[in-house]
């Protein structure tokens, strides 16, 4: 009884994913992913030229 009030108006084939969502979603996981490591790469690269990565407790001399 419970299971069948689950299933109602649900259909295996709509549960699926079709290969273009999951191509779609997989670009869109490698687009963020890249942007995010681009991201990081620029702030760390500017970090680092401007001199603020140095360890804060100890003067630059």
């Amino acid at each position: 009884m419970f299971y069948r009030v689950l299933s109602v108006g649900w259909n295996e084939e709509k549960l699926e994913m079709t290969d273009e969502k999951r191509l779609s979603l997989i670009e869109k996981l490698v687009i963020i992913t890249f942007g995010v490591a681009i991201a990081y790469f620029i702030v760390t690269v500017g970090l680092s030229l401007d001199g603020i990565d140095r360890p804060w407790p100890f003067p630059v001399r």
